[in-house]
Parts: structure tokens; sequence; C-alpha cells
């Protein structure tokens, strides 16, 4: 065997649980590292490859064995080590017992403590092979399975009965035995097109040996393959497919010899809302849609088979089949639902539990609509619209169809309530008010919508802190982590002016006062500020940034937004490193010294860079407090960064703590006034140069 080798470790099992393939598939690699790197054992990269019946890792240039390991151990003082007769101690003796060597063989140190029996010796590196099975075993004890389980006599339990092992250095095979199973080059081969097992030559031809029993090993690779054929089938069709990620790597996971198959289905079933459909076949089928160049649902669908069937057209008839029932069970849904009117459905909700301590569904309405009303004239809207919307907000919740597919609440209120004739604005915020549904969805397009999305989430928000919900690490329930940031997002990308404070108080005031919510406003306020740091992190702006910023004080998140934005294009610029520098020594200065309140005496002003800085600065001013007035920060950090080249002269030709006191303090009255202008925008102190 060469000093490395690509090895290839394979479990074969019963069909595995959908999300475990690709779960378990990458656990395992990054398992495979860190047993590794126990082990001192070099190796380079680290492939996952799984399917519903195998979880494989391939480690390339892997290390055969182990380096070799010097051994130095410190024994007892030699004044310990003999006796008064010049005899070896027993305490010398058990050393060198400890070490495998006679006591002859130790070495004697000195130390700045005396001298000291030492042993020095190495340690020779396992082979692989002899360290495999302790390092298989670590891997598969520590796979992320939330339920294990046994199957025979065997002592190891697993996430599925273990049917082979493969385990190949290049071409040799490895011993190792689990689960009951002796490793060799044989495993599962494809269900129907190759019941018989597939011997492996090498852990580098794994792909290509497992390709010709219809079993394609890299999910990624059946992705794509999947993608291609369902692309290829909808076009065929005169439509495009969609694609949900999500739903890809679930078809992904449930085949090993992907086939893609276009069906159809009857075109009454068109008058259902297309995302009915579209939900219908992504959740219970595993299908994909088909849509048109204007983005309505085709009467079409695209399955994707295990296997190659000899009779395809027998396998969409299938397909066509099952898929009918559940079709026909929307359009009753429907049908039913358009039989109510969503005022209707208000007495029930008051019997929904909202939350135990926040009441019912219908008390959550009625405090949106009290917060939609207030909220209306900021976000433009009209406060009756508002106020209607709010009211039968949540009655879809008890419709038939939401009750079956709980994911479309909201889309299909928007539906109900255009049926029934409720104005386009109020059918839509039915729907928008749960905007942005994930990060980076789309916000509400109507005002109505707007003004009922911002009261859901500053409702949610105060009633989540209030019942003691504030999100711990990974433990949020209500999902306030996302309400904070979807917040964030409506306040800024609309410009509104909405400080957190002033309207999570309003917010607070509709819940009951025995809850007591008002007390929790300054920590859900805080809640939300603190959410902007990676906010903006996700947008490339340091964190600094976004802390300079906030340590000005304000919640008003459109001024902030404002703020951090110029203030990322300037610290980015060759002007902004001077003035950068210089603001950090003020505040260090005035940090050490404290702040001078009375006014700079321009009589005392003795040295010419005083004089020279205090000019600029006076000559500067009107136009940066213009500046500040419009909010054009941008153009008031411009107007700063001017003062880089008398900042620099004047650290450089000025003493600012004097010996003469009246000096002294003329300086630091300086120096205060430019800070208190610098704090106008941000606290430039805490950014890097």
């Amino acid at each position: 065997m060469s000093a490395t080798t690509t090895l290839l470790i394979e479990i074969g099992v019963e069909e595995l649980p959908t999300k475990a393939v690709t779960t378990l598939a990458d656990a395992g690699r990054d398992l495979w590292a860190q047993a590794l790197a126990n082990a001192g054992l070099t190796h380079g990269d680290i492939e996952a490859l799984a399917t519903p019946r195998r979880l494989a890792w391939r480690i390339r240039d892997l290390a055969t064995r182990q380096s070799d390991q010097k051994i130095e151990r410190k024994g007892p003082a030699l004044a310990a080590a003999k006796d008064k007769d010049g005899n070896w101690s027993k305490a010398a003796l058990g050393f060198a017992a400890s070490c495998g060597v006679d006591v002859a063989a130790l070495a004697v140190e000195d130390t700045p403590k005396g001298k000291w029996l030492m042993y020095y010796g190495e340690q020779p590196g396992q082979p692989l092979e002899a360290l495999l099975p302790e390092l298989f075993r670590h891997v598969c004890d520590n796979l992320p399975i939330a339920k294990r389980m046994r199957w025979g006599d065997h002592e190891q339990s697993f996430v599925r009965p273990v049917l082979s092992l493969v385990a190949l250095a290049d071409d040799r095979v490895l011993p190792l035995a689990y689960f009951g199973v002796q490793a060799g080059r044989e495993t599962l081969g494809h269900r129907v097109h190759h019941p018989q097992a597939v011997a492996i030559a090498s852990a580098t031809s794994y792909e290509a040996d497992l390709r010709g029993a219809h079993i394609i090993s890299s999910h990624a690779a059946r992705m794509e393959s999947i993608r291609a054929q369902v692309e290829a089938k909808a076009a065929a069709l005169g439509g495009v497919a969609v694609i949900p990620p999500a739903l890809l790597a679930e078809v992904a996971s449930l085949t090993e010899w992907p086939v893609a198959i276009a069906g159809s289905f009857d075109e009454r079933y068109l008058a259902v809302p297309q995302e009915v459909l579209i939900t219908t076949m992504q959740d219970n089928q595993k299908t994909f849609a088909v849509v048109g160049a204007d983005g309505k649902i085709r009467p079409h669908f695209i399955a994707v088979a295990n296997l190659e069937s000899a009779d395809e057209a027998a396998v969409r008839k299938g397909n066509e089949k099952v898929i009918r029932p559940r079709f026909a069970d929307a359009e009753f849904f429907w049908q039913q639902d358009l039989k109510h009117k969503l005022a209707d459905y208000l007495p029930r909700l008051e019997h929904v539990v909202y939350q135990e301590k926040l009441g019912s569904v219908a008390a959550k309405t009625r405090r949106l609509e009290a917060l939609g009303r207030a909220l209306a004239p900021v976000c433009g809207a009209d406060a009756d619209n508002v106020a209607t919307a709010a009211h039968i907000s949540k009655s879809d919740l008890l419709t038939e169809m939401v009750m079956e597919f709980p994911e479309l609440q909201g889309l299909m209120g928007r539906y109900y309530a255009a049926a029934e004739g409720y104005a386009a604005d109020i059918a839509a915020a039915l729907d928008e008010q749960y905007q942005p549904r994930g990060a980076g969805g789309a916000l509400p397009q109507t005002r109505t919508g707007l003004a009922l999305a911002i009261a859901e989430k500053l409702d949610t928000l105060v009633g989540g802190f209030a019942i003691g919900a504030k999100p711990t690490g990974s433990k949020d329930p209500y999902a306030l982590r996302r309400m904070a940031i979807s917040l964030i997002r409506l306040i800024t990308e609309n410009e509104l002016a909405l400080p957190l404070a002033a309207w999570l108080d309003k917010s607070a005031a509709q819940y009951d006062a025995a809850l007591g919510a008002p007390i929790h406003v300054a920590a859900v306020r805080e809640y939300i500020l603190e959410r902007l740091d990676s906010h903006y992190r996700e947008q490339g702006i340091r964190s600094e940034t976004c802390q300079a910023v906030l340590a000005l004080g304000s919640d008003d998140l459109v001024d902030i937004e404002r703020r951090i934005r110029a203030l990322d294009a300037f610290a980015g610029s060759p002007s902004a490193t001077s003035l950068l520098a210089s603001a950090k020594r003020i505040r260090n200065i005035l940090k050490k010294n404290g702040e001078r309140d009375g006014a700079v005496q321009t009589a005392l002003l003795q040295e010419p860079a005083e004089q020279a800085l205090w000019q600029a600065w006076q000559d500067k001013q009107p136009a940066f407090e213009q500046a500040l007035v419009a909010g054009d920060y941008r153009a008031a950090l411009e107007q700063l960064a001017t003062l880089g080249a008398p900042l620099d002269a004047f650290f450089t030709d000025v003493m600012v703590m004097s010996d003469d006191p009246a000096l002294q303090q003329n300086r630091l009255a300086l120096l205060t006034t430019l800070q208190r202008g610098f704090d106008q925008i941000a606290d430039l102190s805490l950014l890097s140069e």
C-alpha cells in the first residue's frame, strides 16, 4: 500500500427516511474529518454520497498509517528515586515499568528544581487497517439519528437495518465487521433493474460501478438529472416546470434512478386556485407543476419514478389516477368554502385559542384592527380598509381548504375575499399580512397590506415577549426572530417614520392590563435593534458600522438605515482614513480627561494648527448642519472628511494637555465641539481606519 490511499466506506441499508439521506451523509462527512484528526491521519477531500439505500463516504489522499509519536514523560525527582543505600526506590521502579522499560534506560535531566528521571521514547504509528474499526464506530455512534433501531441479536443500532458494508482502500478490501456484517466490495444494486449484488472494483470507480447497476450515487447528480428531465418534459408540453429547491432535494432522496414522466389532469380543476393545485402536487404527490409563459398553471404535471418502465403509459395512468382524487378533494373544499362569507367564521374564532395567555384568535384580530387603524396614515393606507382587512384577517383559518393545507392561510383568504366582492386591496391584505414569508421574501404591494403586516409583526412580538417567549439559542417557538427581521424590512424598505418604542407602546396598549405588556416594550425594542447587526452583516456591511450608528440610541429604523448606508460607503473611501483615526484619538482623550461644555475661546487659540482646525470647522459647519437636516449623511461625512488634514496637523503640533490650565481647558473644549459634531452622525471612534 502506498503512503496515501483513497478510502471508500459504504453502508447499505433498508430504505432510509427521506430527510435522513442528506442529513446523515453530510453529518458523517464531518464526523469522519473529526475522527481522522483525532487519530492523527492526514487526508484530502471527503465526499459524501447517498441514496435511499446507502450512505457512503470517500476520503482522498488518506495517510495509510499514523506518524510515529515522540514520547516524553517526567518521573520522580532523582532524590526520591533512590534510597539511602543507593538502590532504586519503588517510585523509580514503578515509573520505569509504566514506561515499559528497565529503570536503567531512564535519563536524568537537570532542571531548575534539581535532577529528575525522564523517559524519552517513540511510539510507532498504527496502520489504517488497525484504526479503521474504531474510526467507523465513532462515526456510526455519533450520527444524528433521531430514533435508532436494533435488529436480530446485534448490539449495534442504526437508523435502519444494515444489509451490506463496503470498505476499500483503493482496490483492496479492508478488514471491518460491524452490525453483524463483514465488509467486502459488494453492495446493493437497484431493487428492480439490478437486484443482484454489485461489485465495486475500487474506491475511485464507485460511481461508475453503481451507474452500471442503475444507481446514481451522488445526491447532487440526481438532483441535476431530475431538473434536466423535468425541464425537458415541461418544454415538450409548451410550458415551464415549477421546481422548488426543497421538492427537488426531496425527490432526489426518494430515488436512485430517477425517470421523469409527464401526466395530465382534467381541465375542470383549473377553476380551483392554482396555488392549491400546485401545493397538492408538491406536498401529496411529490410531483412538479407546469405553468405557461403567463405563469398560469397548465393541466399537466411531471412525476419522477425510480425506474425505467417498459410500459411508461401505464405508469403515467397510474399517477393520473392517484392525483385525480386529490384534485377532486381540493375542488370540493373550494366549492364548499365559497358558500360561506368570511364574516361567518368570526363567532367561531372566539373559541379558537391563539395562545393561552394571549387569548383567542378573535381577540388578536381586534388588536390588529385597532393598531391597523393607527398605522394606516403613516403607511398611506385607508384606515377603514385596513380595519376591515384586520377584522376578517384570520377567518380563512377555519375554511376547509386551510384546514387541509395550513400553508395556504392568507392566500386562501385573498381568494375568498375577492370572490365575495371585497375591494382588491382588502383581499390582497389578507395574504400580505404574513409577508415577507421568509428570508428575502416579497413585501406587501398594497398600502393596506403593508399596514396590516406591520400590525401583525408588532402584535406578535409584544405578545411573545409578554408571555416570556423571547428567543434563546435555537428555541424560537413563535418565530419572533423572523418577525423582528420582517418588521425591519417592512419599515426600512418602505421608508416609514415608525420609531420603535412609540409603536410598540401602541401595540402593548391593545393587550389586557393584567398581561403587563407595556413593561416588556423596552426588551422588544432592544431585541429588534440587536437584529440589525446580523441583518446588515448579511448584506456585507461590517458589524462596527452598525454599532457606530446604534451608539446614538435612536430607534428610527429608516434614519438608522440611511446612516449605516452612508457610513458604509464613506468608510471605504480614501478620505475616511485620517478622519476616523482622529475621531478615535479625540474619543480617547475625552474619555480620559472629560468633555468640556464651555465655548471655545478664539483668543486662547495660540498655535497656528489649532487656529486652522477651528477655522476649518467654522467654515464647514453650515454645510454640515444643512446636510444633516436634509438627511444626506454621505454629504455630511464628506464635509467632515475635509477636517482630516487640519486634525493631523493639530495632533502633530499642539499639546492638548498644556501646562497652562486655560489653554488645556480651551483645547479640550475644541475637541468636545468636534466630537459632538461627529456624534450627530455616528460614533466614528468605533470604526476601524
